[in-house]
């Protein structure tokens, strides 16, 4: 495995197969909204049906890609194809305002339940963690982008970006069962901040 610095990219060069491939971490590219939608949909637990799948977008993809394009990076294939990301919010505040005002509203339309646990949630849980560390991330990446240090430059790359911009701190939500997950954000210095039946909030100032 090779890696390759440039001012704009991280390259990995990865020989697989007998065959060459090359795949970077860039910034996000509007182009890329549909297949950061698949990769989102097939890292999650399957979804019964396609509205389930829309939810999975609405709460965990769209909005980072339509308001916070500056935040999110992807890796990407040797066809320039993303195969994983990382999304970002660098301000609750501004996070919660915009997502009450246009995502909520097409949650409650698909599932009433899953519009009041995210209302609940963003007003009681994630303020108060927000308050402290105003970012927040998702990361998945599809196989064939795993396990060769992606998940780490990519948390690498969005953290030294944001603070580059002023941001302090950041959180993430991870279930108590990935354990593999909790691990991995410990070795890179985030600690669990709380810890809930089913899911930890990890955070790392910086």
């Amino acid at each position: 495995m090779t890696f390759l610095l440039n001012n704009d990219s991280i390259s990995i060069n990865i020989v697989k197969d007998l065959y060459y491939y090359t795949m970077q971490i860039r910034k996000y590219q509007v182009g890329d909204k549909e297949n950061l939608r698949k990769i989102c949909i097939a890292t999650a637990p399957m979804q019964k049906n396609n509205n389930g799948r829309i939810l999975l977008t609405l709460l965990y993809n769209d909005y980072y890609t339509e308001f916070e394009k500056d935040n999110c990076f992807v890796v990407a294939d040797e066809e320039d194809k993303a195969v994983g990301y990382i999304i970002c919010s660098e301000d609750f505040t501004e996070y919660k305002k915009t997502f009450q005002k246009v995502f909520l509203p097409k949650i409650k339309k698909l599932s009433f339940i899953a519009f009041l646990t995210k209302w609940i949630t963003l007003n009681t849980i994630d303020k108060k963690v927000g308050k402290l560390y105003p970012a927040h991330l998702h990361i998945d990446l599809l196989k064939v982008a795993q396990s060769q240090g992606f998940g780490k430059q990519l948390i690498s790359t969005l953290i030294t970006h944001l603070k580059e911009k002023g941001v302090t701190g950041i959180n993430l939500g991870v279930s108590n069962n990935n354990v593999r997950a909790i691990k991995f954000y410990e070795k890179l210095g985030f600690t669990t901040y709380l810890n809930s039946p089913f899911a930890k909030i990890m955070v790392k100032k910086f």
